[in-house]
């Protein structure tokens, strides 16, 4: 339990504090500022909840959960491919559009990877447990 809090407050130390110290959230767009929160929230959330569960099958189930999460999440936040940032100066606006789809697909690619390396460690832990308990009990 100590760890996982302790853990849970290093993440957000790294996510939330490093990145405004580096990047004020003055020049953070506003459209993406509830974004970022949002995105602290969950990986804090999942890393104290995945290691208040470490060698536990759910540690895997939250593993995948935390992937398909943050995967939709950006998907969400990219606007299917396409990032678009809006800055107001004194007397100009630029508007700044990036296209991110092949970015994007890569991204669900890996993370598709990933969901599965989960499922499979998931597997693989089940059996060790069960050859385990198999060899002291016979």
């Amino acid at each position: 339990m100590v760890r996982a809090v302790i853990v849970g407050a290093v993440t957000y130390l790294l996510t939330y504090y490093v990145p405004l110290m580096l990047f004020p959230l003055e020049l953070i767009p506003p459209e993406y500022t509830a974004s970022f929160h949002f995105f602290v929230a969950i990986v804090v959330l999942f890393s104290s909840l995945m290691e208040f569960f470490s060698d536990t099958v759910i540690y895997y189930a939250l593993g995948v959960a935390r992937v398909f999460l943050l995967t939709m999440f950006f998907v969400y936040t990219a606007g299917g491919g396409v990032l678009e940032a809006t800055f107001v100066e004194e007397d100009a606006t630029v508007r700044f559009v990036v296209d991110v789809a092949p970015l994007l697909t890569i991204l669900v690619c890996m993370s598709l990877l990933d969901m599965a390396r989960y499922a499979l460690q998931a597997i693989n832990f089940v059996v060790e447990r069960e050859e385990g308990a198999a060899s002291e009990g016979g």
